[in-house]
């Protein structure tokens, strides 16, 4: 389960890099948690062949997640944006509760990367 959550993470950074069939199979696998005997059924190809691809794709990202660390970046910032998010919401009082709101509704928005 760990490696699935870590190859969909790697998916959400690098998935644009490959290509079209391997973001197609990819994303039915992790968002709309297609198995891969489904997958080859929807592209008319054997399940080793879908198998293949998505191996060839989790190379590639995992080549260039170590060229780029941009996994362990993500994972750093969004450590750092929980600890900020703490530390707002242990400074809210009656008097800055509209501010600290915003403030957190901005952290938890997350889509800035």
């Amino acid at each position: 389960m760990e490696k699935f959550f870590h190859l969909a993470e790697l998916f959400d950074i690098y998935g644009e890099l490959l290509t079209e069939k391997q973001q197609k199979c990819l994303s039915m696998h992790f968002y709309d948690d297609l198995s891969l005997s489904e997958i080859a059924e929807n592209f008319s190809i054997s399940r080793q062949a879908v198998y293949d691809l998505m191996k060839r794709a989790e190379d590639t990202m995992t080549s260039y997640d170590s060229k780029l660390h941009l996994l362990d970046k993500r994972r750093a910032l969004m450590s750092r944006l929980e600890d900020i998010s703490r530390k707002v919401r242990g400074m809210r009082t009656k008097d800055n509760a509209a501010l600290t709101d915003e403030i957190l509704s901005e952290l938890e928005r997350r889509d800035f990367f």
